[in-house]
């Protein structure tokens, strides 16, 4: 595991960092490059702690790599879809909030690229404790949880606690200390789109935060004033 440092003593200033690659990663410049390309993204994040931050790399497998970022601030999920639009060959993302860190797992150049096999997962429903919910929303909150409980990366037991944010809103903190695939969380958010407006990842909290719309919402406050024409047809 190679570790690359953050390089902070640079003159006052100058208000950037750099990126020391101490050890050199076994990988070709293009990968280099993406590295220091994540870290840079990263560094510009709100209240990140530059300091702090550590950065590792694995280049043992013999067709993959590992990049790992620890210490991270708040993360969203447009935050990691950045990070995944810079990478030349993503195998996945994982985040543990319990440790702090995400882990970049990237295919190597030229190595043959496998799916990697989808852990299956039963499907079923729960008793969860909805106090202060209301009760024309309490079907939909079920259905958000019981499909978080579903996803094949956590498997374990997590803790939720939901709190109002009137007129229109839910906020739902997760947590769990599963690593958890990003890609589960991106399904997760598509197939819950109506109601899941957006997920944080509040690293130093060790929190997940679904902003959730509530049913009984009001439409046009919520998604905007809307004109809707209806025609009547016309008796032959």
């Amino acid at each position: 595991m190679a570790e690359i440092s953050i390089d902070t003593s640079s003159p006052s200033n100058e208000s950037e960092t750099t990126l020391v690659m101490e050890t050199q990663p076994t990988v070709e410049q293009e990968d280099r490059n993406f590295i220091s390309k994540v870290v840079a993204f990263v560094q510009t994040l709100p209240n990140v702690d530059v300091e702090r931050l550590k950065v590792q790399t694995n280049t043992t497998p013999p067709s993959r790599y590992v990049l790992m970022l620890k210490n991270l601030p708040q993360m969203d999920d447009k935050d990691f879809q950045t990070i995944g639009t810079l990478a030349p060959r993503l195998r996945g993302l994982w985040v543990s909030l319990k440790n702090n860190f995400i882990k970049i797992d990237m295919w190597k150049n030229g190595a043959k690229q496998r799916k990697i096999k989808r852990k299956l997962t039963s499907s079923g429903k729960r008793k969860w404790n909805l106090k202060g919910v209301q009760k024309k929303d309490i079907p939909m909150v079920e259905r958000i949880l019981n499909g978080l409980s579903n996803l094949p990366s956590i498997p374990c037991q997590f803790h939720v606690s939901i709190k109002p944010e009137p007129p229109n809103y839910y906020w739902v903190d997760i947590v769990s200390n599963d690593t958890i695939s990003l890609q589960d969380m991106k399904d997760y958010k598509h197939d819950h789109r109506a109601f899941v407006k957006s997920i944080s990842f509040n690293f130093p909290h060790s929190v997940i935060r679904l902003k959730v719309e509530r049913a009984t919402a009001d439409t046009e406050t919520a998604v905007g004033r809307r004109t809707v024409v209806v025609y009547k047809k016309q008796a032959l």
